[in-house]
């Protein structure tokens, strides 16, 4: 008998404990709208230089660029388990895809050969695109810090949030578009060195950065229906280089033109292997089950 009222007693409190933790737990469905912003130098210059860098006179040298990074929706799943009333613990997983980046990049220059005194004008230009897609895992750590009780069975609380984790960037590039050309001005025996149109073909590159973000918003609590949150997020997607090369192969095209009594002119276009920075600015509306 007393066994059994020890059974049935421990029973009855392993369940009230699973019942106590299974209620901490809440799973949650975020959808936003991203504004991102790409910084960092360009990922690709063109440049004209001598094999003889003594052996030119510089008149004027023009870069132009250009470049867009397109808005996009995104989506989220958390998973929190609340450690107090105010402090909560959890897994967010964001699915970015895919973020469109396009640059473009226009080039001229005017100099003078000293050594056989030819004057040379070189024009380049191409079109870039990369799409970004990310997928990013964080733990994230969410207080509440206040609430305002809008009637009987509506709370609002004020929330904020931060959060570290990985990112998986995947990268699919390509170049099109691309033209370059030297014309020798003072000399009516030579004709245009031209290279163009060049494209190279889409490639696929992965990465997988460090991420973290910050949210602050409000959450509605209704008596019937499910929890709602509202708010701003501030993400720090990750870092990457786009089409990276090894330091000897970073010329993707190259013009080359000898010229008479005089050093070899080079033309090329070249990634210049600089990281990029991925930053968003997210507005959000989450769903709590």
């Amino acid at each position: 008998m007393i066994c059994c009222i020890l059974l049935l007693t421990y029973t009855s409190t392993a369940q009230s404990y699973r019942d106590d933790w299974t209620s901490r737990l809440s799973f949650t469905i975020d959808y936003g709208l991203s504004f991102p912003t790409i910084k960092g130098d360009h990922s690709f210059t063109i440049s004209s230089f001598p094999s003889n860098p003594q052996d030119q006179i510089i008149f004027s040298e023009k870069l132009s660029s250009r470049q867009n990074l397109s808005n996009l929706g995104y989506y989220g799943l958390e998973l929190t388990y609340a450690l107090q009333p105010r402090i909560s613990l959890g897994l967010v997983m964001q699915r970015r895809n895919s973020y469109t980046y396009k640059s473009s990049l226009q080039f001229s220059q005017e100099k003078q050969v000293i050594s056989n005194n030819l004057l040379l004008s070189t024009t380049g230009v191409f079109m870039q695109n990369t799409k970004i897609s990310s997928t990013s895992l964080s733990l994230f750590t969410a207080f509440k810090l206040f609430k305002i009780d809008i009637n009987r069975s509506t709370v609002m609380l004020f929330e904020t949030g931060i959060g570290v984790g990985l990112s998986f960037i995947k990268l699919d590039s390509q170049i099109f578009n691309v033209l370059l050309t030297m014309h020798l001005k003072n000399d009516t025996t030579s004709q245009d060195n031209t290279f163009g149109p060049g494209i190279i073909a889409p490639e696929i590159t992965r990465t997988t950065p460090f991420t973290w973000q910050l949210s602050t918003g409000f959450q509605f609590q209704f008596e019937n229906f499910p929890n709602m949150s509202i708010g701003f997020r501030l993400v720090d997607i990750g870092h990457f280089i786009i089409m990276e090369r090894p330091e000897n192969m970073q010329d993707l095209f190259l013009l080359t033109s000898t010229t008479t009594n005089a050093e070899d002119q080079n033309l090329a276009l070249s990634t210049t292997n600089q990281k990029r920075h991925l930053v968003s600015k997210d507005i959000y509306i989450k769903f709590h089950f």
